[in-house]
């Protein structure tokens, strides 16, 4: 029968006795053969973390940090590790790894893969993060959540919040939203309340709605110069001269030019020509415009995407509206992507119009199509039929 040692006076006197022997700290019989010890409480199997806290065989192998573990004993099966009490299979989509540390939060190292072992709530990351054994998923179907680019209380109608779901790990992008917006440019006048403040094409002002008209009007010659577009120049070069008289005057009126190709020896971008300024002085630039060759690069989609998200620094003014007018007579095109940035189409182009424009496009018939989205598409015709459409666009569009 074993002895049982509860730190009292036999165990004193036998330090009494010899000085050097060392104090057993035995606390407790649990049975004849696996006695307590306070020094082996973290790993000791039949007394983990207390005296009697025996680990189950059949849930646990051993005693890791005064908690029964699991991970070599045949209860799990091959491979299988137990955490947090169940036993959890590898991931073999999970990253490689070697030790726990190497893992995400709510991750442990088994069988060399990073795998969940704690149940949470759902998140968007490919794992099964609430262990139901599905993984991104949300009631009924996809992980998904409401989405905004403005904080909620700014939301009033017309403005909506959008959804965004769970795809593969990773989160589309916000559909549905319909974001409140600076009411700049044609937005002043389009009678709608663009900024959903509850003031349609106005401002606030102490509890009133002011009406607040543009400031004025930039309009900008976007122009095809392929070798093809030679005729279509000269065209809209007299077409300009005719109505120079009701513009040279008005300083309400700017223009500048871009050109698609630029003029540089790369021909994959549109450059700025001509920024921003009178009547007079684009007239006069635009008259050095001419074709400068058949490269086949006319990045129109490009070219309109830039100048509407600024990346070509054209001098618009803040309450001004925007006039683009594209002249060009091939189908739409991008050439981002060779410069390493995003491609543009024609939904990219006309998601850019943030600031109220009005996108005219000169266009063959053939290729109406890629521009038609958001933009006033007019046919190609002579220098008399271009006077005229031009004339109309450029007047004031909110008149």
């Amino acid at each position: 029968m074993a002895l049982v040692c509860l730190a009292t006076s036999g165990c004193a006197a036998a330090a009494e006795d010899d000085p050097d022997a060392a104090v057993d700290p035995v606390v407790e019989i649990v049975s004849d053969e696996h006695l307590c010890r306070q020094d082996a409480l973290m790993s000791d199997f039949w007394n983990c973390g207390e005296c009697g806290a025996v680990c189950e065989p059949t849930e646990a192998d051993r005693c890791e940090e005064g908690h029964c573990a699991c991970g070599m004993s045949s209860a799990c099966g091959a491979g299988a590790d137990c955490r947090f009490g169940r036993c959890v299979p590898p991931d073999l989509a999970g990253a490689n790894c070697e030790f726990d540390a190497e893992c995400t939060s709510g991750q442990a190292c088994i069988e060399g893969r990073c795998t969940t072992v704690q149940c949470d709530d759902e998140a968007c990351d490919g794992i099964d993060n609430d262990c139901d054994g599905e993984i991104d998923e949300g009631e009924g179907g996809p992980l998904s959540e409401w989405c905004s680019s403005s904080p909620a209380e700014e939301l009033m109608p017309p403005c909506q919040r959008g959804v965004r779901v769970c795809v593969q790990g990773e989160w589309t992008e916000c559909m549905g939203e319909i974001p409140p917006l600076p009411e700049v440019g044609l937005l002043r006048c389009d009678g709608r309340d663009n900024d959903c403040d509850q003031c349609v094409d106005g401002t606030l002002v102490g509890g009133l709605c002011i009406s607040e008209e543009p400031v004025g009007y930039d309009v900008v010659y976007l122009m095809d110069v392929s070798g093809s577009m030679q005729g279509t120049i000269d065209d809209v070069k007299e077409a300009t001269r005719s109505f120079s008289a009701r513009f040279s005057q008005r300083e309400e009126f700017r223009f500048g030019i871009v050109l698609i190709p630029s003029e540089t020896g790369e021909h994959d971008f549109a450059a700025i020509h001509t920024n921003l300024t009178d009547f007079d002085s684009f007239d006069a630039a635009l008259s050095t415009v001419n074709a400068n060759g058949g490269y086949g690069l006319e990045p129109q989609w490009d070219a309109v995407y830039e100048i509407a998200t600024g990346e070509l620094p054209l001098a618009f003014r803040e309450d001004a509206v925007r006039i683009l007018i594209l002249f060009t007579d091939e189908e739409g095109q991008s050439y981002r992507a060779l410069r390493g940035l995003s491609a543009v189409d024609e939904a990219a182009m006309c998601e850019s119009l943030s600031h109220g424009e009005v996108l005219a496009v000169v266009s063959d018939p053939p290729h109406v199509g890629d521009f038609d989205d958001c933009s006033v598409v007019i046919e190609m015709a002579d220098s008399e039929q271009m006077e005229r459409d031009l004339d109309q666009v450029i007047s004031d569009p909110c008149g």
